[in-house]
């Protein structure tokens, strides 16, 4: 290389950094950059306000059911109206849930800040870093040109040189990450759409992020003031936004427990043999609630319903009347096996892509065979009841027997202290001396 072209090089670079100098320090870069931010913040300020308008909007926190073992859920079929059944056995074998105790774990704060700061490092490291290789480039052509000079000049700026190097990688580097963080609760808001309670893995799945990253992310925020104030359950699984919202949460988690420490005294009450049957019966019910839900027809689909509808009310029968246990044993050895042998059978003939005539036929045989199983079930529930019908027939006989006998049900209505006291009159009368 000639020294001529050296020198052009040298002054095309030196005039190069003049310009970028002159233009970071010109009014209308100055304004650029506050445009820019001010447009950033107004994004922001308007972010949160839909959020709290959608959160004013939102129906009271309803908690996911902890207890799926226990308790009916609602099931939606193709032109079947939904309904509400109350749930026949809530109380057995649930899970622990223990409430959470002490100070709860705020996640986030408030939303007072946009990512001004962030842009503001961002673009400032990058406009330092633009610069610093651009004085670095312009060192190097004098350094071809004198090296010796260079090498003087260099040393008494190098402590500057690399401070100025430093602070413009680390405000780079903090301005990308907290860029960076902005943009993921930006997207945090758009999985939350106002609702006051998510799932962490949903979050997390939203971001393609792991579910601690997500946990530590939210922690971090509630630190920076980029989300309202917000909790995770006792179980780190769902995360709860609003204070009223939270506290609902726990005074109904402490219900659940309380609920839970007096289904666990009643199944101490009873016997072993009674808790085994529950276990296996509500077991049987689930499995025949499962082949329910993936079998699509709407025929067999409310029979089965019937069914365990008539089967969940027998165990609660059982259950409050242990005695009665051995009337059932027949029902729990072979008539529910047998009926779950059915409806698992009927659901592998509904999986089936190519429907012939066999398949049509026992399939068929299937669906009128519930109808069967239900009257049959029907009848047995029924007939638990046989002893306590006895009762109440023979407690109504003697009730109308004494009523009879007292002159209480006739048209000769009377009292029978009065007919008593009437009747001692009459006599005290008849024993007085004749004057």
């Amino acid at each position: 290389m000639k020294e001529q072209d050296v020198s052009e090089l040298c002054r095309q670079v030196n005039q190069v950094v003049k310009q970028a100098v002159e233009y970071a320090q010109s009014p209308q870069f100055q304004d650029t950059i506050q445009q820019g931010v001010q447009k950033t913040v107004n994004g922001v300020k308007k972010t949160v306000g839909n959020f709290t308008a959608g959160m004013r909007q939102q129906p009271p926190y309803q908690p996911p059911n902890f207890y799926p073992g226990g308790n009916y859920r609602q099931r939606v079929k193709p032109h079947v109206r939904p309904t509400v059944r109350p749930p026949i056995y809530p109380n057995y074998n649930t899970p622990p849930v223990y409430p959470q105790t002490g100070r709860p774990q705020v996640v986030a704060k408030s939303a007072k800040t946009g990512p001004s700061k962030g842009t503001g490092l961002f673009v400032l490291g990058g406009i330092c870093t633009f610069v610093f290789f651009v004085i670095l480039a312009t060192m190097l052509g004098d350094f071809l040109i004198s090296p010796i000079s260079m090498l003087e000049d260099l040393s008494g700026n190098v402590i500057a040189l690399v401070l100025f190097a430093g602070g413009a990688g680390v405000s780079f580097v903090a301005g990308a990450k907290s860029r960076g963080r902005f943009q993921r609760g930006s997207r945090y808001w758009g999985i939350l759409q106002g609702r006051t309670i998510c799932p962490v893995a949903e979050l997390a799945s939203g971001t393609n992020r792991s579910k601690e990253f997500v946990i530590k992310d939210m922690q971090k925020m509630a630190d920076k003031h980029l989300l309202p104030p917000s909790y995770l359950d006792s179980k780190k699984e769902n995360l709860i936004f609003g204070y009223d919202a939270y506290q609902k949460y726990l005074k109904e988690e402490q219900q659940r427990e309380a609920a839970r420490q007096k289904a666990e005294a009643e199944n101490r009450k009873r016997s072993p043999e009674v808790n085994e049957m529950l276990r296996e019966g509500f077991e049987y019910i689930r499995q025949i609630r499962e082949a329910n839900e993936a079998i699509p027809g709407v025929e067999v689909s409310e029979k089965l319903d019937r069914l365990e509808d008539v089967v969940g009310k027998i165990f609660l029968h059982v259950e409050r009347h242990p005695g009665k246990l051995p009337e059932i044993r027949k029902l729990m050895q072979y008539y529910l096996p047998t009926t779950l042998k059915l409806v698992n059978a009927y659901r592998e003939f509904e999986e089936q892509s190519l429907q012939g005539e066999n398949i049509d036929q026992t399939k068929r045989e299937i669906c009128d065979t519930l109808d069967t199983i239900n009257v049959a079930f029907a009848n047995l529930l029924d007939g638990l009841f046989e002893d306590d019908a006895m009762d109440v027939s023979a407690d109504i006989s003697v009730l109308e027997t004494m009523f009879a006998q007292e002159g209480l049900t006739g048209h000769d209505f009377r009292r029978s202290g009065f007919s008593e006291q009437e009747k001692t009159g009459d006599q005290s009368e008849d024993n007085q001396p004749l004057q």
